[in-house]
């Protein structure tokens, strides 16, 4: 437990004088979003058969977050942050958020080019839309 995070409660009410107040909310702190994919996050590059592309492949790409269905509130707030995207049961006690569509990764993109990672994870986000470009490029030719 961090010292800025817990406030002293003087009322005879209490009967934890220790409590730990909410984090900032995702919903409006754009450095919580990214922290949060430093630690949490994923941009996953996949090449996936697909008989109706003209070479039978075609490149997947997906931001993604993956939460224990206790966090559930944490991921609306992550999914009402950026507007776009979709939310997954995942698995028997977690749920995942994801972005797919090639217009809605462009709102993730300029977040992060905005609010980057600061983590290894960098030079995945790096890859990722470097990749994301050539796709995009691909579809508007």
């Amino acid at each position: 437990m961090f010292p800025c995070c817990i406030k002293r409660l003087f009322s005879s009410q209490a009967t934890n004088p220790w409590v730990v107040e909410k984090p900032s909310s995702a919903e409006n702190n754009p450095w919580f979003v990214s922290g949060f994919t430093d630690g949490e996050g994923c941009f996953s590059i996949s090449i996936v058969a697909n008989q109706k592309s003209k070479t039978g492949w075609v490149v997947k790409l997906i931001y993604k977050i993956a939460f224990s269905e206790k966090d559930l509130v944490l991921l609306e707030n992550i999914k009402n942050f950026f507007k776009v995207g979709k939310r997954y049961k995942h698995g028997a006690e977690s749920v995942q958020y994801q972005v797919e569509s090639i217009k809605d990764l462009e709102i993730i993109i300029g977040h992060f080019d905005r609010y980057g990672l600061i983590t290894q994870k960098r030079v995945d986000y790096e890859l990722f839309k470097e990749a994301f470009y050539m796709v995009q490029k691909k579809k508007n030719t």
